[in-house]
Order: structure tokens, then C-alpha cells, then sequence
């Protein structure tokens, strides 16, 4: 099946379904008015609980009066006393009314003193606001101060050769803390384990974001699966699932994550799915070794993001893309990678030279990189890098909106957006692959997308704001899940274990050669 076929097959469907707007109109009018419900309906059951909690507290100290006064009342002490009460009851009246007499001689002072008092009273209301609000700058300071002596504490460790120790104690002494709030948390909801139903579901809705996957108690998880009004979308987290996508790398060799990692493997199998991507060189260099021409790339062979990465333009005209810098000849180019090799951003002298693709090629403007967030055959999120004149990161959902991600936040711009028809290509590409979550990058000239390279581990995929995190992670398990059922459904992936199977003979024939 070819992409045309796809682009036309949707656009049938389309055209046969756009009755369907008002429909979806009308049903995102009704989401939004289900979660207006949703919020009232929480703050009403709050209300309820509080009322209900002080209600009983005033029933229990009631009764604890009541019984305490009849312990009183029925006591020899209490009957035997009341000549000794009456006589005190006489006294006090007499004391009462010589107090008012004094009182009538002093009410003027007293006046004079009131209106004293509230003129001071007056002073030290606005001294304490101003207070309230120095209060909350050094609030912000002091964690501020908390951050560089951690820092400064760090640092002196390791300059004190205690490293070792400093992190087992800080590790210790988090590791209390946070079993201290988890249990407090958990004492918490147990509280509430044979309350009422919405009741329960308040209480452990604002307990679960406080809570790591781990550390949420089993009953919580029961009362989740049997009431589904409570959502465990906090369990969810893209960076706990390509973190133990990692730990399964280890345990299991040659997964297709890894293969795929490969940029020649990825393209022919790009080749099998009639793809487009770049003329390459099928073999890698040593720097010496590199052909001395115009418009192409040269990046190191084992390399991540932008490091060691050079746009040749013409001998004369180079970017260097990590620096967003120009280099003006070869001997500078030569420069410039040793010192990518000094920190460490280039570790072998293997470089891979491919075309290099323009987005204008009057104007000589470097294609913009477009990154798929696929999630077999599903696309969550879709990154767009400009890397000239410096670099710039747009950050898009799949219906075209603009958002924040809390990645690169500081360092967005608007960008272009991609096609219906290049959101089908990534899909489809990503469909194909026997894997839960897959990154694929491409070029985008002002003609066409061509594919660049697979990223099964991006760059700081742990610095995703909590909301984008949870929203990936919901996608990388429903991936898994609709990607098991189509295996034990009988799914083939023909076009990937194909290409599997050459890799293997192409692997076997050359070891044999090499041996």
C-alpha cells in the first residue's frame, strides 16, 4: 500500500464524513459540560464531608459535656456545696454593682484609651502586611539560598573527595522524608477505605498526584478499577516507560529499537516502505577521508542531536549546527571537529556523508527538522527545529495546535506546522514498526519531508512538563496493548522482518568474509 493510496483512501472518508462537524461540536460541548459537572460535583461532595466531619465533632463534644455535667450535678460535693454557691451568688452581686459605680468615673479615660489603641492598632495592621509581603519574597530567596548550598555542598564533596558518602546520606535522608509523607498519604486514604463512595473518590484523586507509581496502595488501585470515575492517569509517565524500555534492552539483545538506532539499517528499510530519504555514502569515513565537495553532510556515525554535525554549503561556506556558526574553509571545519573530539561531543573518527537537503536552495536555507513522537501508528506530539540563523523549537499536537511542553521553553518560536499528508506518512512508517513508541525524524524541504534518521531514546526526554509526561505515557501503554493484540491476532509486519532477515544475511556474509 503506497502513501498516495493512503492520502486518497482518507480523503474519501473525509469527504464522505463531514456531516460529522456538528457532531463533534456538539460532543466537545458536552465534554466541557461534563467536567463543569465534574468540579461541581467535587466541590459539593467537599462541602458535604466538611459538614458531615463538624457535625459529628459537635455531636461528640456535646455528649462529652452532657456526661461531664451529670457527673457534676449527681456529686456530694455539688449538693453539699450550695449554701457555700448561694452566699457567693450574694457576693458577686454586690461586686457587680460597685464595679459599675467605678465603671461611670472611668468611661472617659477609657474612651481616650480606645481611640489610642486604634490609631496603634491601625500602625501595626500595615506593618504586618508589609511583613506578609517581605515574607514570601524570602520565602522565594531562602529556596534559592537552599538550591546554591545544596550546589555548594555538592561541589564541596567532590572537592573533598566525599562524593560517595555525601550522596549515600542525601539519598538516605530523602528516602525518610519520602517514606514519611507516603505513609502519612497512605494513613490518609485508609481514613476513607469504608466511606461512602464519592467520599473515597475525592480523597484518593488528591492523594494519587502525591504518590510515585509505586508507592500508590493496592486498595486505591482496586477502588480505581471498579469505580472508573477515578482516573490513575498519575500512573502514567513517558519517562518511567522509556526508562524500563532501557532496562529491557539490557536483558534482551538486538531489540528493533536498537537495530533501527542504526542510520544504514534505517534506511533500507526505509528503501522497503518506498520512502524517501537522503543519498548516502554506504560506508563510513575517517576524517582524512572525506571527499572534498559541496552539498553534502558529514556527522559522526555514533552520534545524538546536533554534535559534529556539519552542513557543507561549499567549501567555503559551512555550518557548523551545534554552534549555529559558519566556518569559512576546510582547515576550519578540521578545527572545529578535533575540538568536538577534545569535549567529548564526537568520540570516533567515523563520520557518515549524505545529501544535503535545502528548504530554499536559492537562498541556501537548511531544511527544517521535523520529529514525530509515534506511538504505533498514533502521533502524540510533533517537534519542529529551525537551526538557522540560530536554533528555534515549535512544539505541535497532531490537529495543529501550538503548545508548551515545558522543553525548550524559553527557546520557541512559531513555526510552520507540517501536512495532513506528512502526519499520514510518519503514522504509517510508525504502524509498521513492532515497537510501542518510536521517534522519526525528518527534513523538510519547501518540496517534500525526507526522512533523516529513528530516535527510540530522545534527548532529555525527562524534562517534559508533568501533563506531557502523563500524556505520552498514556499513549506509550495503549501502544503496548494495541500492539500486542494485533501480534496475537496474527500481524505479520511482513515489511520489517523482511528486512530483518537481510540484515541477518548481510551480517553472516560479512563476518565470513572478515573471518
Amino acid at each position: 500500500m503506497t502513501i498516495d493510496t493512503l492520502v486518497s483512501d482518507k480523503e474519501k472518508v473525509e469527504k464522505s464524513n463531514s456531516n460529522l462537524t456538528s457532531k463533534e461540536e456538539a460532543f466537545n460541548l458536552e465534554s466541557k459540560m461534563l467536567e463543569q459537572e465534574n468540579e461541581i460535583e467535587q466541590t459539593l461532595i467537599k462541602t458535604m464531608m466538611d459538614k458531615e466531619a463538624e457535625f459529628l465533632k459537635l455531636k461528640k463534644d456535646y455528649s462529652q459535656l452532657q456526661k461531664e455535667n451529670k457527673q457534676i450535678t449527681n456529686s456530694k460535693t455539688w449538693r453539699f456545696s450550695y449554701p457555700i454557691r448561694k452566699a457567693m451568688n450574694i457576693v458577686k452581686n454586690i461586686k457587680s454593682f460597685c464595679q459599675t459605680v467605678i465603671r461611670f468615673k472611668k468611661i472617659n479615660e477609657q474612651e481616650e484609651n480606645y481611640k489610642a489603641l486604634q490609631i496603634e492598632y491601625e500602625r501595626v495592621s500595615s506593618e504586618l502586611k508589609e511583613s506578609e509581603k517581605k515574607l514570601k519574597i524570602l520565602s522565594l530567596e531562602l529556596d534559592y539560598v537552599n538550591s546554591n548550598k545544596f550546589h555548594h555542598l555538592a561541589k564541596e564533596a567532590k572537592e573533598n573527595g566525599d562524593m560517595v558518602g555525601f550522596i549515600s546520606d542525601v539519598i538516605k535522608k530523602k528516602q525518610t522524608v519520602e517514606q514519611n509523607y507516603n505513609e502519612t498519604l497512605r494513613k490518609c486514604a485508609r481514613l476513607y477505605q469504608k466511606d461512602k463512595d464519592d467520599y473515597q473518590k475525592l480523597v484518593y484523586s488528591k492523594i494519587l498526584p502525591g504518590l510515585k507509581i509505586e508507592d500508590i496502595p493496592e486498595f486505591i488501585v482496586r477502588f480505581a478499577e471498579s469505580n472508573s470515575t477515578l482516573s490513575l492517569q498519575n500512573a502514567s509517565s513517558f519517562k518511567t516507560s522509556l526508562t524500563m524500555r532501557a532496562r529491557l534492552r539490557q536483558l534482551r539483545k538486538n531489540m528493533p529499537d536498537q537495530i533501527l538506532d542504526d542510520k544504514f539499517n534505517a534506511y533500507k528499510l526505509m528503501d522497503s516502505l518506498c520512502i524517501r530519504r537522503p543519498r548516502v555514502e554506504e560506508r563510513t569515513f575517517r576524517f582524512s577521508e572525506i571527499p572534498i565537495r559541496e552539498s553534502i553532510v558529514i556527522k559522526p556515525s555514533g552520534g545524538a542531536g546536533s554534535r559534529g554535525v556539519y552542513l557543507v554549503f561549499s567549501v567555503n561556506r559551512i555550518q557548523d549546527v551545534k554552534r549555529s556558526r559558519i566556518l569559512t574553509s576546510w582547515d576550519a571545519l578540521k578545527s572545529s571537529i578535533k575540538e568536538d573530539t577534545q569535549l567529548g561531543w564526537v568520540k570516533h573518527d567515523e563520520w557518515l556523508v549524505e545529501e544535503l537537503i535545502l528548504k530554499n536552495k536559492e537562498m541556501l536555507t537548511p531544511a527544517t527538522d521535523i520529529k514525530f513522537y509515534c506511538f504505533y501508528g498514533k502521533i502524540a506530539l510533533i517537534l519542529e527545529i529551525s537551526r538557522f540563523p540560530e536554533v528555534c523549537y515549535c512544539w505541535w499536537t497532531p490537529n495543529g495546535e501550538r503548545i508548551r511542553t515545558g522543553k525548550y521553553d524559553e527557546e520557541l518560536f512559531k513555526g510552520e506546522g507540517v501536512t495532513e499528508k506528512e502526519i499520514m506518512i510518519a503514522s504509517y512508517i510508525s504502524s509498521q514498526i513492532p515497537l510501542p513508541f518510536i521517534r522519526i525524524d525528518f527534513l523538510k524541504s519547501d518540496e517534500e519531508i525526507v526522512f533523516g534518521e529513528f530516535t527510540p531514546k530522545p534527548g532529555n526526554y525527562d524534562t517534559f512538563d508533568k501533563e506531557i509526561d502523563q500524556l505520552l505515557g498514556d499513549y506509550y501503554i495503549d501502544a503496548q496493548e494495541r500492539l500486542t493484540e494485533d501480534l496475537i491476532a496474527g500481524k505479520q509486519f511482513t515489511t520489517f522482518n523482511k528486512w530483518v532477515l537481510q540484515l541477518n544475511d548481510y551480517n553472516r556474509g560479512y563476518v565470513k568474509e572478515n573471518v
